[in-house]
Parts: C-alpha cells; sequence; structure tokens
C-alpha cells in the first residue's frame, strides 16, 4: 500500500467507513510508515477539535412539522404544465413564423418586433404569478 492510498484511508476510517479488512492492512502500513502515523495523529486530533468546538445544534419540533407541512402541499399546477406552455410557445412561434414568410420584409419586422414584446409581456405576468404562488406557499413556514 502507498502513502497517498494510506492516507485516503485514514480519512475513510475517520468516517468509519473501513470494513474490518481493510483497517487492519492500513494499520500493518501505520505501523511501518512515520509520515502516514503523523498525518493519522493530526486527522484524529483536528477530528475531535472541530467535533468539540462545533456547537450542537437543536431544531425544535415546530421546525419539523412545519418542514413536514410545507412538503406535503401539492404543487398549484400540474407537473405537465410547463412542458406543454413551452410546447404551445414553439408550436405558435413557428405557425407565425411560416405565416409571415411571403409578407414582405418591412412588414415581417414589425410583426416580429411586437410579437417579441407581446412574448416578453406574458412572459413577465406569468413569472410574476408563479412567483406569487411559490410565496405564498413559503409562507407556510413562517
Amino acid at each position: 500500500m502507498d502513502c497517498t492510498h494510506a492516507q485516503d484511508l485514514v480519512l475513510d476510517e475517520l468516517d468509519g467507513a473501513l470494513d474490518a479488512a481493510v483497517r487492519h492492512e492500513l494499520r500493518r502500513h501505520l505501523e511501518g510508515c512515520g509520515s502516514c502515523t503523523a498525518f493519522a495523529a493530526l486527522q484524529r486530533r483536528l477530528d475531535a477539535e472541530l467535533r468539540d468546538s462545533a456547537p450542537t445544534v437543536a431544531l425544535d419540533a415546530s421546525f419539523r412539522r412545519a418542514l413536514n407541512r410545507r412538503l406535503a402541499v401539492q404543487q398549484p399546477w400540474p407537473e405537465w404544465l410547463p412542458e406543454a406552455a413551452y410546447l404551445l410557445g414553439a408550436v405558435l412561434a413557428t405557425g407565425v413564423t411560416a405565416a409571415a414568410l411571403p409578407l414582405p420584409f418591412s412588414s415581417t419586422w414589425w410583426i416580429g418586433g411586437a410579437l417579441a414584446a407581446a412574448g416578453l409581456l406574458v412572459h413577465s405576468l406569468t413569472a410574476s404569478a408563479l412567483s406569487s404562488l411559490d410565496s405564498a406557499g413559503a409562507s407556510d413556514l413562517r
């Protein structure tokens, strides 16, 4: 076992992710390698210091209830709606483009600008409506 692999295993051992055979192989390597033994001691000390210095955070029961309530809330629109709206928009844009092909260039320029403005307006109104629905649902957590 090389030192790079042994040091990775030391970190895995601190997480408790080693089986007995690999742990035994790591112990044999640490007995014969001073730099890996020093690395393991340093990592164990750092792990202990972090564990002792970090406060334990306990969430109160009201947070858990509010979170469960929020997770149980159904989405206010069907899951397929965004994809259907995108598809409908693509079909309409293709149809308008095909219908505008025989028109002179100046007319298509004006029509394209008007459609772009209308699309931006519809997008803004839809985004605002969905945002207000999401924020209304988020207020349940407060």
